[in-house]
């Protein structure tokens, strides 16, 4: 009796362990950010990172303009982010509006050269984004959200 007892005791202790793990993995990153600490975050939206001043070769007044920039756009983002926290569509509208506004502020900053550098990056980087989301979607038998329908 006390063996059984036990023996689901521990299926049950195993079940949860595995359950809570595999909830872990699957966490968004915007949710995997909230559970780190505030130092171990890293803003996507920080500029410029260093990458950015490796591969722009930023002098140091670029850099200070790209930092306030930066905090700026931090700054009206969270702002957008709490005046639209009721209403996704109307706030989606304003941080695109923002994106593109930094966007042309991160423009008159560089140099030429270094928008060149800059806009094929960008561009680069708008193709993975769609290889992402394409893929995304392709997903198979995996499970998870929409599974079954």
């Amino acid at each position: 009796m006390k063996t059984k007892i036990l023996t689901i005791l521990l299926c049950f202790i195993c079940t949860t362990a595995i359950s809570s793990y595999a909830q872990s993995e699957t966490q968004t990153p915007q949710k995997r950010e909230q559970t780190q600490r505030p130092r171990e975050r890293v803003r996507r939206d920080s500029l410029p990172s260093q990458k950015m001043i490796k591969d722009l070769s930023l002098k140091e007044d670029q850099i200070k303009k790209l930092k306030e920039i930066s905090a700026n756009f931090q700054k009206k983002s969270s702002e957008l982010r709490e005046k639209y926290k009721d209403d996704r569509e109307t706030w989606m509208k304003k941080v695109r509006e923002l994106y593109t506004e930094r966007e042309t502020e991160i423009k008159n900053v560089l140099n030429d050269e270094q928008k060149k550098i800059w806009e094929k990056q960008q561009q680069e980087r708008e193709e993975q984004m769609k290889k992402w989301r394409e893929n995304r979607g392709n997903r198979g038998d995996r499970g998870g959200r929409g599974a079954g329908q």
